[in-house]
């Protein structure tokens, strides 16, 4: 098999009218060029693909962080100004007979808020235990009130002032809730 394979392709098509050596090489390079263009276009397919895929992945809606269930500081609001116009941080009293149901789902509906930086559930007796720090210096006024007698919050941190107008309206109504009061609260706290 070492023979040459022009020569004996020549010597094969040498009695052909048309000298077939041109349209060989015309059909060699013509196979190249279909190749070459074969390649670059399925390169191209794939390359065009990927951009669609890692474009696709882009466009798709990635989820808020929710808001982290944190403590932060609404000790006392005793150095936040208590306003009706903007806020920093908001607490959501619940009413007296609130159920677990109407908590659960106001803790989920803030988990979601996007206008929430953070928020917590403050129960009656984490309610007391501020009271009592709070007004250490009137041991009456703390003799005189219970954990059952304060309300249950959920007190919040929104993202920025301007939110506090919406963040209101879609919770002043929601069942349980009681009143929501919104503070200005200096910076670091």
């Amino acid at each position: 098999m070492d023979q040459d394979l022009k020569g004996l392709f020549g010597r094969a098509v040498a009695d052909e009218p048309v000298p077939l050596g041109d349209i060989a090489a015309d059909a060699i390079t013509g196979g190249t060029r279909i190749r070459r263009r074969r390649r670059v276009l399925t390169g191209s397919a794939a390359a065009v693909a990927l951009v669609a895929v890692l474009g696709a992945v882009n466009l798709v809606p990635r989820p808020a962080p929710a808001p982290e269930v944190v403590q932060f500081g609404l000790a006392s609001w005793s150095e936040c100004d208590v306003t009706d116009q903007f806020a920093d941080e908001a607490a959501i009293f619940l009413e007296h007979d609130a159920t677990a149901e109407q908590r659960a789902a106001l803790d989920r509906s803030l988990a979601a808020d996007r206008a929430l930086r953070g928020y917590f559930f403050e129960d009656r007796q984490a309610a007391y235990q501020k009271f009592v720090t709070l007004w250490a210096d009137s041991p009456d006024l703390v003799n005189s009130v219970t954990a059952e007698q304060l309300p249950e919050a959920f007190r919040a941190r929104l993202t920025d002032r301007s939110e506090w107008a919406g963040f209101r309206a879609r919770y002043e109504n929601a069942p349980g809730v009681d009143e929501i009061i919104g503070a200005v609260c200096p910076e670091g706290d």
